[in-house]
């Protein structure tokens, strides 16, 4: 399992007007696949999609992971 931090891109129309939406998530998951799926199912006004779509939205693993900072 591995930690993926999924946030919204900038400029996304999905976002606005911004309240009552989720922006980013932190989800631990098997593989990015799984971790869109998770966060989907925490969404806000923004809805579900959202978090599938990786042109409104980016899954990366934390920078600080990859170098191994603890």
């Amino acid at each position: 399992m591995k930690l993926f931090l999924l946030k919204a891109i900038d400029g996304a129309k999905e976002f606005e007007p911004w309240y009552d939406m989720s922006f980013a998530h932190v989800v631990r998951a098997r593989n990015k696949e799984k971790a869109r799926i998770l966060a989907s199912t925490e969404c806000g006004d923004e809805g579900k999609d959202v978090w599938l779509d990786d042109k409104i939205t980016s899954c990366s693993i934390p920078f600080l992971l990859l170098i191994g900072v603890k």
